[in-house]
């Protein structure tokens, strides 16, 4: 019993999450053709590094 209620709190955990993301990301069209290459998502972290804390916090909220 106690497995299931883990399982549960596990389960609604997980479904807040995707949900969470879902309502708080955007997906951004790209002009450019073709795939994105490694160092260009590691340039794009590291200039959006600044807002990476508060999109945290803010599925921290949502998650209370």
């Amino acid at each position: 019993m106690v497995l299931l209620q883990k399982n549960q709190q596990t389960f609604s955990l997980l479904t807040s999450l995707n949900q969470a993301i879902n309502r708080q990301f955007r997906y951004q069209i790209r002009e450019e053709a073709g795939v994105q290459t490694l160092a260009q998502t590691i340039e794009w972290v590291a200039d959006h590094a600044a807002i990476m804390p508060l999109c945290l916090l803010r599925l921290a909220v949502v998650w209370a």
